[in-house]
């Protein structure tokens, strides 16, 4: 039984490399979000913990940004689907397929400038940098919060965005592709892409959340520097990750649609 899931499994992973050998927007579009899954999880890996140590043991708001992150995403959620669902539906109206994808593309931007002032967001609650350049501030603790609370409300909105936007355009390209094996296995390429990033920015997750620790732990202020190329790392790769298909876009794949 198990030999014939991992046989599945298997298939399926080549459906997936096919189609990012053969679709270009798929192509392009899968190297950005695996540049988002790494660069969050490395952010998320390196920010999170010392953020909540910093909160709970300093400013004590911990429990604070704990309830934030568990009530405030679903309201993300239902208002940004809400608005993105209208936008797709205002963009099947039009008969143009080049308009429509053009439509979806300009979407994506949106997607990259929401993700990227998350990341800007986040990156001053990194415990280091918010001494750097907060500390002397009154209230400093409900600053933190409402960094951290911003920084959901962008990068949340622009997660919701890019699912229902992407989803749309690998519709559009692999599912209607010229491909017969692509465009029949639609939803396993699919699958594959969500649990490929799952996989991996839970791997990258928990590996630079022990690595940040041991780091500090092993090194000292050598283990800091460390960490911070880590965190620079994550940042400028979701800072950038949602924009290399818009500007594939206009450079390469805007002509092979007209």
């Amino acid at each position: 039984m198990l030999i014939n899931y991992l046989k599945e499994v298997g298939q399926k992973l080549r459906f997936w490399l096919h189609a990012l050998k053969t679709e270009d927007f798929f192509c392009y579009g899968e190297i950005g979000n695996i540049s988002y899954t790494i660069g969050k999880n490395l952010l998320d890996g390196t920010i999170l913990y010392a953020m909540f140590t910093m909160a709970e043991t300093e400013f004590k708001v911990a429990a604070i940004l704990g309830v934030m992150s568990k009530y405030i995403y679903p309201l993300i959620t239902v208002t940004s689907s809400i608005k993105v669902s209208t936008y797709i539906d205002q963009l099947e109206s039009l008969k143009s397929r080049y308009s429509l994808i053009n439509g979806l593309v300009r979407g994506m931007c949106i997607v990259g400038i929401g993700q990227a002032l998350g990341a800007v967001f986040f990156l001053f609650c990194y415990p280091p940098l918010f001494y750097k350049i907060f500390i002397g501030f009154p209230y400093a603790k409900y600053l933190l919060v409402t960094l951290f609370l911003f920084h959901h409300i962008c990068d949340g909105s622009a997660q919701v965005l890019e699912g229902r936007m992407w989803f749309k355009i690998i519709e559009l390209t692999v599912r209607e592709s010229k491909a017969k094996v692509l465009a029949e296995n639609f939803w396993s390429i699919h699958i594959i892409s969500q649990n490929t990033q799952l996989v991996l920015g839970l791997v990258l997750l928990w590996a630079t959340t022990l690595i940040s620790q041991s780091l500090v732990a092993i090194l000292g202020k050598t283990g800091e520097i460390y960490i911070f190329m880590i965190v620079f790392t994550g940042f400028l790769l979701t800072f950038i990750s949602k924009f290399i298909l818009p500007i594939a876009w206009k450079t390469v794949l805007g002509e092979k649609v007209i």
